[in-house]
């Protein structure tokens, strides 16, 4: 049985997705939330208040239904939206007309996340190499004076 944080987060976790899910224009109310995972609107607003903690199957219909990561819903690690190439796409911009900034901002919100991740990767990767090279230089110079 999951703890009560663990109940918790998973519920913040649906929070994020329901803000983000209605910024980037994919669904449009709380009713289609609860269309998705089967539930009725009163159900969908006591857990976006944090009155009624997510079930399993509720988060299952969630993923199942919707392009939401199952691994960052389960541990809020990595991109909250699973695309495969997490590139910007004619049918998933939509370029939408009406309110398009905000629809187009909801939609780069989890790409910038992807690539702040992989900055972040990239950095930590910079810095062992970093550290790799003065290892590596500082043995030359060992070598160096050795021989001199």
């Amino acid at each position: 049985m999951a703890n009560v944080e663990f109940k918790k987060a998973m519920t913040e976790h649906f929070i994020e997705v329901v803000k983000y899910l209605k910024v980037s224009g994919r669904v449009k109310s709380k009713t289609e939330i609860g269309e998705i995972i089967g539930q009725p609107l009163q159900v969908i607003s006591k857990l976006l208040s944090g009155d009624r903690i997510i079930t399993l199957e509720q988060m299952q219909l969630l993923i199942k239904n919707t392009n939401v990561d199952s691994y960052w819903f389960l541990t809020g690690v990595g991109s909250m939206i699973d695309d495969d190439d997490h590139e910007l796409n004619e049918p998933s911009v939509g370029y939408q007309k009406e309110g398009s900034t905000i629809n187009t901002i909801g939609i780069l919100l989890p790409l910038i996340s992807a690539l702040e991740e992989k900055i972040k990767t990239l950095e930590q990767n910079n810095s062992m190499f970093l550290e790799q090279l003065k290892a590596i230089v500082a043995q030359t110079n060992t070598k160096k004076n050795l021989f001199n």
